[in-house]
Protein backbone atom coordinates (compact mmCIF):
# COMPACT_ATOMS: atom_id res chain seq x y z
CA UNK A 1 0.00 0.00 0.00
CA UNK A 2 1.17 3.37 -0.55
CA UNK A 3 2.27 6.14 2.42
CA UNK A 4 1.08 8.73 0.19
CA UNK A 5 -2.76 9.08 -1.85
CA UNK A 6 -6.02 6.83 -2.10
CA UNK A 7 -6.44 3.43 -2.05
CA UNK A 8 -4.87 1.42 -4.82
CA UNK A 9 -6.37 -2.19 -5.31
CA UNK A 10 -3.81 -4.66 -4.57
CA UNK A 11 -4.95 -6.22 -7.81
CA UNK A 12 -5.56 -5.62 -11.12
CA UNK A 13 -9.21 -5.87 -13.61
CA UNK A 14 -7.28 -8.50 -15.58
CA UNK A 15 -6.33 -10.61 -12.24
CA UNK A 16 -9.45 -10.99 -11.55
CA UNK A 17 -10.73 -12.40 -14.87
CA UNK A 18 -8.22 -14.65 -14.57
CA UNK A 19 -9.07 -15.98 -10.80
CA UNK A 20 -12.54 -16.71 -12.48
CA UNK A 21 -12.11 -17.90 -15.68
CA UNK A 22 -13.00 -15.37 -18.07
CA UNK A 23 -14.96 -12.10 -18.36
CA UNK A 24 -18.46 -13.75 -19.06
CA UNK A 25 -17.67 -15.51 -15.23
CA UNK A 26 -16.89 -12.75 -13.38
CA UNK A 27 -19.90 -11.24 -10.99
CA UNK A 28 -20.24 -8.26 -9.09
CA UNK A 29 -20.77 -9.75 -5.63
CA UNK A 30 -17.47 -11.58 -6.08
CA UNK A 31 -15.72 -7.95 -7.14
CA UNK A 32 -16.99 -6.64 -4.45
CA UNK A 33 -16.01 -9.22 -2.09
CA UNK A 34 -12.37 -9.27 -3.73
CA UNK A 35 -12.50 -5.20 -2.73
CA UNK A 36 -14.04 -5.32 0.31
CA UNK A 37 -11.27 -7.83 1.74
CA UNK A 38 -8.57 -5.75 0.15
CA UNK A 39 -9.76 -2.49 1.68
CA UNK A 40 -9.71 -3.99 5.44
CA UNK A 41 -5.91 -5.59 4.76
CA UNK A 42 -4.89 -2.42 3.63
CA UNK A 43 -6.87 -0.66 6.20
CA UNK A 44 -5.39 -3.12 8.56
CA UNK A 45 -1.95 -2.81 7.42
CA UNK A 46 -1.93 1.02 7.65
CA UNK A 47 -3.39 1.28 11.02
CA UNK A 48 -0.15 -1.44 11.86
CA UNK A 49 2.07 1.42 10.05
CA UNK A 50 0.53 4.68 12.39
CA UNK A 51 -0.90 2.74 15.37
CA UNK A 52 -4.11 2.30 16.69
CA UNK A 53 -4.60 6.01 18.76
CA UNK A 54 -3.47 8.07 15.21
CA UNK A 55 -6.19 5.57 13.69
CA UNK A 56 -8.56 6.66 15.56
CA UNK A 57 -7.50 10.48 15.38
CA UNK A 58 -7.58 10.27 11.69
CA UNK A 59 -11.29 8.89 11.81
CA UNK A 60 -12.28 11.38 14.55
CA UNK A 61 -10.84 13.68 12.20
CA UNK A 62 -12.50 12.87 8.84
CA UNK A 63 -15.92 12.44 10.88
CA UNK A 64 -15.99 15.84 12.24
CA UNK A 65 -15.00 17.11 8.54
CA UNK A 66 -17.62 15.24 6.49
CA UNK A 67 -20.14 16.21 9.36
CA UNK A 68 -19.13 19.69 9.33
CA UNK A 69 -19.32 19.94 5.49
CA UNK A 70 -22.12 18.24 5.35
CA UNK A 71 -24.80 19.55 8.03
CA UNK A 72 -22.96 20.96 10.85
CA UNK A 73 -23.33 24.49 9.71
CA UNK A 74 -24.61 26.11 12.78
CA UNK A 75 -22.88 27.07 15.33
CA UNK A 76 -24.89 25.38 17.61
CA UNK A 77 -24.92 22.10 16.07
CA UNK A 78 -20.82 22.14 15.88
CA UNK A 79 -20.86 22.69 19.57
CA UNK A 80 -22.98 19.40 19.62
CA UNK A 81 -21.48 17.23 17.53
CA UNK A 82 -17.65 18.38 18.75
CA UNK A 83 -18.37 17.53 22.21
CA UNK A 84 -20.15 14.17 21.50
CA UNK A 85 -17.12 13.57 19.51
CA UNK A 86 -14.94 14.31 22.01
CA UNK A 87 -16.21 11.94 24.26
CA UNK A 88 -17.68 14.19 26.70
CA UNK A 89 -20.32 11.83 28.63
CA UNK A 90 -22.58 14.76 30.21
CA UNK A 91 -22.96 17.05 26.58
CA UNK A 92 -26.47 18.56 26.74
CA UNK A 93 -28.25 18.82 29.32
CA UNK A 94 -32.11 17.47 29.35
CA UNK A 95 -33.15 20.64 31.12
CA UNK A 96 -34.28 23.47 28.85
CA UNK A 97 -34.62 27.47 29.93
CA UNK A 98 -36.64 29.61 28.92
CA UNK A 99 -36.32 29.90 25.42
CA UNK A 100 -36.75 26.57 23.27
CA UNK A 101 -33.10 25.93 22.88
CA UNK A 102 -30.89 23.14 24.91
CA UNK A 103 -28.39 24.51 27.62
CA UNK A 104 -24.76 22.87 27.79
CA UNK A 105 -23.59 21.27 31.06
CA UNK A 106 -20.24 21.62 32.05
CA UNK A 107 -18.01 18.68 30.75
CA UNK A 108 -16.20 17.21 33.63
CA UNK A 109 -14.18 14.47 31.62
CA UNK A 110 -12.47 11.69 33.49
Amino acid sequence: MSSKGFYRPGFTVEELIDEVGGVSKLERDYVLDELKTDIHTNYREREEEVGEEAMRELERQVILNVLDRKMARTPCMRWIILRKVSGCGRWLSATRSSSTSPRATTCSRP
